[in-house]
């Protein structure tokens, strides 16, 4: 009964210590609680050096825990940036390839403003159209409800690898007044899929 009284008086004189959440953790196991209590009763060095030993260890494994916690937090948030910068960047993909190289659409460009010829001949060569090659179904509807200008837009910088640059010059705009077209066009198409599923 003694026993018991020494070990209740020890609690109520350091039960702010013993509230902290990592020594309530650590008493929690059963085996931690029979050792502080081994140590209450029978003070020796032993006693409490094998406590300490124990608190000490415990304190490491929660340590490590907590750092590998947080480095797999911070690990997927910075994952998750990455896939959405990769995302914006490439967020159309075609279902074909491009024909034409850099080289050969800078020429086509240069040629068709030097000869003042018309669209339709600029579109008149080999290379297939973009509404030929996509296959995907909701792509093609989308597709099909931008404007002619959007349409050609992305045609010249997906199909023929156009620079936002080259197709300025073709249109004879700014190229960042291109690219803010060529984003409403590819953010029109994303919110259509997106809401299409």
């Amino acid at each position: 009964m003694r026993e018991n009284n020494r070990v209740e008086r020890f609690y109520e004189e350091h039960e702010k210590t013993l509230n902290n959440s990592l020594v309530k953790s650590f008493l929690q196991i059963k085996e931690n609680q029979q050792l502080l209590e081994k140590a209450i009763l029978e003070p020796t060095e032993e006693n409490t050096k094998t406590l300490d030993n124990k608190f000490r260890e415990f304190y490491l494994k929660v340590r490590l825990i907590k750092y590998v916690s947080n480095l797999i937090y911070f690990y997927t948030i910075d994952f998750d940036k990455r896939i959405n910068k990769r995302n914006q960047r490439f967020n159309l993909i075609l279902d074909g390839k491009a024909n034409d190289s850099h080289e050969n659409s800078t020429i086509l460009i240069n040629n068709c403003a030097s000869s003042n010829s018309t669209e339709q001949d600029y579109f008149n060569d080999d290379t297939q159209s973009f509404n030929e090659l996509i296959e995907n179904e909701k792509l093609y509807e989308i597709y099909n409800q931008l404007t002619d200008k959007q349409k050609q837009i992305l045609e010249m910088i997906y199909v023929r690898g156009f620079t936002n640059k080259e197709v300025a010059d073709y249109f004879g705009e700014t190229p960042q007044n291109i690219s803010n077209l060529h984003k409403r066009a590819l953010q029109r198409i994303k919110e259509y899929l997106l809401e299409k599923g």
